[in-house]
């Protein structure tokens, strides 16, 4: 009878005491819109362009760090995944990430009388090797709000991230919009397009659909309007726009 009885307090001991796991994925995770609340994937925005579309479904591996804790306001970097080591992350497929090591983490301030915890992601691109580092190398980057999801402890397996929102990897867009004034001219068959440029670098582009864009030409700034001519495409219309370069 007391060795039954100290198998129970020892039993109760692991309940209270032993922290909560999560596995560090997404395949679960089904809400196709980037504005999801939870249950979310991961995206790609246009980093390149201002003003932006819409994001597209991740399609390619990516950086990522991951934090947590039992307060929202006290998260501990739980495992982090750069260069070779997030190799073969998208490998389930468009907006998924897939820990490569297949493994589940504690979290720290959880029991095993937890349910849930709290989170927050952070994804970068290029090969470096934190989220603040690529900040500060101009990469494209994301960190999801905070967000309650499941946790548990064995023998139950270990939750996916299914609370996550929708994270959405884009470059802070600092370019301001450029008016640009269009004329056109029948007799030499072109049109003259004209727009105030500081002392940058500018990218002209030209569509015939407004998705699908082509480099134009390269005009450097100084300051003053700039003036650039182009023939005419009597076939249909053509649309131009400007970014500035780095």
């Amino acid at each position: 009878m007391k060795t039954l009885v100290a198998l129970s307090v020892a039993g109760l001991a692991i309940s209270g005491y032993g922290q909560a796991f999560i596995a560090l994925d997404n395949y679960s995770n089904t809400d196709t819109s980037w504005l999801a609340t939870s249950n979310g994937l991961f995206w790609i925005g246009p980093w390149d362009w201002c003003p932006a579309f819409a994001p597209f479904l991740l399609n390619q591996d990516i950086n990522a760090a991951f934090y947590g804790g039992a307060d929202s306001s006290n998260l501990s970097l739980i495992a982090s995944f750069s260069g070779s080591a997030a190799a073969g992350v998208n490998w389930f497929g468009p907006g998924i990430w897939t820990d490569p090591t297949g493994g589940t983490y504690s979290v720290p301030g959880t029991t095993c009388d937890s349910t849930s915890a709290w989170f927050r992601i952070q994804v970068w691109m290029g090969t470096f090797n934190s989220y603040a580092d690529a900040i500060s190398g101009g990469a494209p980057t994301a960190q999801s709000p905070v967000f309650v999801n499941p946790v548990a402890c064995p023998p139950s397996l270990p939750p996916d991230l299914t609370g996550m929102p929708a994270v959405v990897i884009v470059e802070t867009c600092t370019i301001q919009p450029v008016e640009i004034s269009i004329s056109f001219d029948p007799a030499a068959g072109v049109i003259r397009l004209s727009f105030p440029a500081k002392n940058a670098r500018y990218q002209i582009q030209a569509s015939t659909n407004l998705i699908t864009w082509t480099n134009v030409s390269q005009i450097y700034g100084n300051g003053a309007t700039q003036n650039v001519t182009y023939p005419v495409d009597r076939q249909g219309q053509t649309f131009y726009r400007t970014k500035v370069l780095p």
